[in-house]
């Protein structure tokens, strides 16, 4: 099986807090988070 199809443990994910000062940011918790799906190959993507 393609390793590409198995889970992973940790990824790294980019995260944009823009209202907030560095300093303000102590610690983040993030989670309940969902991927979406990989989009299905189109017909005219495949030829």
């Amino acid at each position: 099986m393609p390793a590409s199809l198995l889970p992973r443990t940790s990824v790294t994910v980019p995260l944009r807090l823009s209202d907030f000062a560095p300093n303000q940011l102590s610690f983040v918790r993030v989670h309940d988070v969902v991927g979406d799906a990989p989009a299905e190959p189109t017909a005219s993507a495949a030829q």
